[in-house]
């Protein structure tokens, strides 16, 4: 049977609707869970932060613990998203530019999307087997994007020779360490956040000896810290 004029047009408008309705719930949801914590949030709070009916809102997620796994997976996402594989090739941009423009992206986080981070780096933390496998997947994809930059980096002379799975995870901890300390800390949060990108990939560079400390090493041990 031929489909009515129009009628595509209405399944569209219809489709888009559940996806905004879906999103304004979730949205609102994770303000009540960045402000009360998971454990303190009920459906009830959801539902008047979001301004829907309860049918309406069991009509997108059977539970709140089924909410908060779906949001989980929208903050991941979002965040992969953000982060992108450095480029190279003629009229890519310089390594050292685009690592630059992914740290900056990360540290703007704690102001531009607070309650993203504190669901991440807080809430979803231990709540159950589940949503921890979910985090630990996430953490697992940052270690490997990590790894394939450093060993990008290895082929073009510009990263020295490491195990790229231990310095990836270290790479990872220092900006999740520097993410918190904005986020919940006030010791960092007036500092500009170019100058801690900058700060960060001079350590990720030469870690914290000075040349000169470097430079009066016994030759052995010499090789073994450039190792």
């Amino acid at each position: 049977m031929p489909e009515r004029p129009g009628a595509d047009g209405r399944s569209k408008r219809a489709q888009q609707k559940r996806t905004e309705r879906r999103a304004q719930i979730v949205q609102a949801a994770a303000r009540i869970f960045s402000r009360t914590g998971y454990h303190a949030a009920s459906v009830d709070d959801i539902i008047r932060e979001a301004a829907v009916a309860r049918g309406t809102f069991y009509l997108y997620f059977p539970s709140k613990r089924e909410l908060f796994a779906a949001l989980l997976d929208d903050l991941v996402a979002a965040l992969e998203c953000g982060i992108r594989r450095i480029e190279v090739g003629p009229d890519a941009p310089p390594p050292i530019e685009q690592l630059e423009r992914n740290v900056l992206w990360l540290l703007s986080l704690p102001q531009a999307r607070p309650e993203m981070l504190q669901i991440l780096l807080w809430e979803a933390v231990g709540l159950d087997e589940g949503l921890d496998r979910k985090l630990d997947s996430f953490h697992q994809r940052m270690f490997a994007l990590t790894q394939h930059a450093l060993e990008l980096g290895i082929e073009m002379g510009l990263v020295r020779p490491c195990d790229t799975r231990v310095t990836a995870r270290l790479l990872v901890g220092a900006v999740k360490e520097l993410l918190l300390s904005l986020l919940v800390r006030a010791d960092l949060q007036a500092t500009d956040l170019q100058s801690l990108a900058r700060e960060l990939l001079a350590f990720c560079a030469r870690g914290i000896l000075s040349s000169g400390e470097v430079a009066a090493m016994p030759r052995a041990r010499r090789r073994r810290v450039a190792q």
